[in-house]
């Protein structure tokens, strides 16, 4: 199959702006992970720096713009919600995980009572308390 204009433009669009993602990457630290977790992660971004932010030309994203994305500084999650927006949570009394600038936040959520056999837990919490069930689901 001969490979087009429109698909190296397609190509060229969707991998630009990707950089700071690929940067973000390389300052994640990977300290405490296990080797098979990092693998998983490596292969991700290989894959990602390959293929780029997903554009509206690719079938799967058709109806999905991502466009924004590009060359948008990233920053690491974190921070707190202030004492009012939690307060306003927990009044809710409803069952649900709560992510604050989307990392868990294990004190505002309300979990299944224990009998129901599901466990809720990050990541972190997950290599280090049970990583052989991790590994198996990831």
């Amino acid at each position: 199959m001969a490979v087009t204009n429109s698909d190296v433009a397609m190509q060229e669009n969707t991998s630009e702006g990707i950089e700071v993602y690929l940067g973000a990457y390389e300052d994640f630290p990977a300290q405490g992970e296990p080797g098979w977790l990092q693998k998983i992660r490596g292969s991700a971004i290989a894959r990602f720096a390959e293929t780029g932010i997903p554009g509206t030309r690719e079938e799967e994203w058709k109806y999905t713009n991502l466009s924004f994305l590009k060359n948008k500084p990233y920053q690491r999650p974190g921070g707190e919600l202030s004492e009012e927006a939690a307060g306003e949570i927990k009044a809710l009394d409803l069952p649900g995980l709560v992510f604050v600038n989307g990392v868990y936040s294990e004190k505002l959520s309300r979990l299944p009572e224990a009998e129901s056999g599901i466990t809720i837990m990050d990541m972190a919490a997950a290599i280090e308390s049970r990583p052989a069930d991790l590994e198996r689901l990831l």
